[in-house]
């Protein structure tokens, strides 16, 4: 009985986990911003106590990451992710951020040091700032040209390797200096 139990628990552990990244309708429509939508207006308070609006995006390739650190999916993408920003870091016009969707500064900020992330995060305990970007789905990946023209989007039915999101960014970069 004892063994069945422990081996139960680590089962129903994982469900929840997995759950806690849905945290809403399942039957809800994939709703929200498309690819050739542009970037909504908002302000971000950052990790680091500076604030970006979407105008500070303007002129800048812009990778928007929407993420709950108890999401599987949102764990596995958040490496890619590191991978990414740490390329293109010293890069001004590039802006890579991570909004974190109904949690704390505190529990984004543990999850960081313990997983030594260095992204900038914009921690959010609600869903004010995801709402004008969809209704349901984390992670989100929005990458916009430096237009605010969301160019291209990954959600957790498309989750990209860090090779992919930087073939995106490529692109981006050579059309934008094509049209200079």
């Amino acid at each position: 009985m004892r063994t069945l139990r422990n081996s139960l628990i680590p089962c129903i552990l994982a469900v929840f986990l997995n759950i806690s990244c849905i945290r809403e309708n399942i039957e809800a429509p994939d709703e929200g911003l498309a690819v050739n939508d542009y970037l909504p207006e908002f302000t971000l308070t950052m990790n680091d106590g500076t604030e970006v609006s979407s105008d500070d995006l303007y002129g800048k390739i812009s990778v928007l990451v929407f993420f709950h650190t108890s999401c599987s999916d949102c764990r596995q993408e958040l490496p890619e992710i590191q991978k990414i920003y740490t390329s293109y870091a010293t890069e001004d016009n590039i802006t890579i951020i991570a909004i974190s969707r109904e949690q704390s500064y505190d529990s984004v900020s543990e999850y960081w040091t313990k997983n030594n992330l260095s992204i900038p995060f914009s921690a959010q305990n609600d869903r004010k700032i995801y709402n004008l970007f969809a209704t349901s789905g984390i992670p989100r990946i929005y990458i916009s040209d430096d237009k605010l023209k969301i160019r291209f989007l990954f959600t957790d039915k498309s989750l990209p390797t860090s090779e992919q999101i930087n073939t995106v960014i490529k692109q981006l970069q050579n059309e934008i200096t094509a049209t200079k």
